[in-house]
């Protein structure tokens, strides 16, 4: 099964926020795929002017953190596209889903999904996958203890772990049938 897993860093967390980066992942039931790495700092003038929204809270939060972003994405061992600007964002997102077409569409709490909505509505496109697609990973939290990144807030570990929540999650379906 084709599935994707989305995570962001952004500096709020309602629909308008500003994205900092953004991480996609394909992954099946037991392995990791394709990945989308986008940093997306060289495009914040270009989102403000699109009114997209840097919120007071997040940003002092950013800087209590251990690790900032820039650490955390020049440590990264994938392959970062740089998008200049926000057209440029919404076209990675696009292509990447296209060219994988992800039975399902996975992230934590949706709030990552409703920024990419919305910033994909700036340029009048739609979401490009259904919402009967969109999976919340946080739900296995029941069944599962809270995946924990090996770093804080970095998208692609976020992805992995999220994925590996998943994974566990499916595996044990078969026994929850019994």
């Amino acid at each position: 099964m084709n599935q994707t897993m989305i995570d962001l860093e952004s500096w709020g967390t309602d629909r308008a926020s500003v994205i900092r980066a953004l991480v996609m992942v394909q992954f099946s039931e037991t392995q990791i795929g394709n990945v989308l790495y986008i940093d997306a700092r060289n495009s914040i003038d270009d989102q403000l002017e699109k009114n997209r929204k840097i919120h007071r809270g997040t940003q002092c939060w950013w800087l209590d953190q251990r690790t900032s972003l820039s650490e955390m994405i020049e440590a990264s061992q994938n392959q970062i596209i740089y998008c200049n600007s926000t057209e440029d964002i919404t076209n990675q997102i696009t292509d990447f889903y296209f060219k994988h077409s992800p039975e399902f569409i996975w992230t934590r709490r949706s709030m990552d999904i409703h920024i990419i909505k919305d910033l994909l509505s700036t340029f009048g496109k739609n979401t490009p996958w259904k919402y009967s697609q969109e999976y919340d990973c946080s739900a296995f939290d029941i069944l599962l203890p809270k995946p924990q990144s090996i770093r804080p807030h970095d998208p692609f570990f976020d992805c992995i772990s999220q994925i590996q929540h998943v994974q566990a999650a499916i595996k044990m379906a078969p026994l929850l049938d019994n």
